[in-house]
């Protein structure tokens, strides 16, 4: 019977070493290409600590009679989701109003301050800590637009129609969590966008109420419409154009959703001519008529 390749062979043990010859060379050695692999390997990239919020207050409010917060700051961070109605909201970065829909978040240390007329405005304030907080600056933060945050709107709504439960302010920390750990992921990508889109996406979120134009956006981001269209694309891959209709589509899905106004009533607030130019508009962008998404969503 033949012996079998290699039998009998005094077998070699492998040993890392620092370096070897190669064609009369010195190169790196088993040892080093395994650090230097160690080194680069994705998997042992430091991960941030996830946030863990902590609720301290919550509530709903309809606000029946004129009232003004005034300008202040605090240590903890804040969530405001305007539910129905529309009122001032005043940072460092000048004044704005806030529609049915919009949610915004307010780092520590952030001025504000609010002017509600009393007219019926509703609205959920969320005041809490954050452990391992992302480094965001202190500044007002509109949520930008997304599959995510249209989701996040829902959880929260379908939370808030739930009779109060102890533990649902553990559940509302956990979806505070999520929201933190993608803003997060959102400004960092956002930091590597030339000023002036940043500025725009900003200007288009905080104004998704209304009827925007692309001059409007390019003049508060300090550029000409021209050389805003060509960077706009090229940084996220979409014309303002489109921004702008995105985050209006956004907020019409919310209001149809979560809000008890009329489809000729969300047409006025987010500043639509008639309800016939909506319902043309949201056609286009979702295949279904606002009154057919009704009935879907239910």
């Amino acid at each position: 019977m033949g012996r079998l390749p290699g039998a009998g062979r005094r077998r070699r043990r492998w040993r890392p070493v620092l370096c070897r010859r190669q064609g009369g060379r010195r190169v790196a050695g088993d040892f080093c290409v395994m650090a230097s692999f160690l080194v680069s390997s994705p998997w042992l990239v430091p991960v941030p600590a996830a946030p863990r919020s902590s609720v301290l207050f919550q509530r709903v409010e309809q606000v029946e009679a004129a009232r003004v917060a005034e300008r202040h700051r605090h240590d903890f961070w804040q969530l405001e989701w305007a539910r129905s109605g529309e009122w001032a909201l005043e940072t460092d970065a000048g004044e704005m109003r806030l529609k049915a829909g919009a949610l915004v978040l307010f780092p520590p240390g952030t001025w504000h301050a609010f002017r509600y007329p009393g007219r019926g405005e509703s609205f959920l304030s969320v005041k809490f800590h954050v452990e391992n907080a992302p480094a965001l600056p202190a500044r007002m933060l509109p949520v930008p637009p997304g599959r995510f945050y249209r989701a996040w709107r829902g959880c929260l709504g379908a939370l808030l129609a739930e009779e109060p439960a102890p533990r649902n302010r553990y559940v509302l920390a956990g979806l505070l969590d999520s929201l933190l750990a993608r803003l997060l992921a959102w400004d960092t990508r956002e930091e590597r966008l030339p000023g002036c889109v940043r500025r725009a996406l900003e200007h288009i979120g905080a104004n998704a109420g209304r009827s925007l134009t692309v001059a409007e956006t390019a003049r508060v981001a300090g550029v000409a419409p021209g050389y805003l269209a060509g960077v706009f694309r090229e940084a996220t891959g979409l014309t303002v154009k489109q921004a702008i209709d995105r985050q209006r589509m956004e907020l019409a899905r919310s209001l149809l959703r979560y809000s008890e106004c009329s489809v000729s009533q969300i047409a006025d607030q987010l500043g639509f001519g008639d309800v016939f130019t909506f319902s043309r508009f949201f056609k286009k962008h979702e295949g279904l008529s606002p009154r057919r998404f009704l009935t879907w969503a239910e």
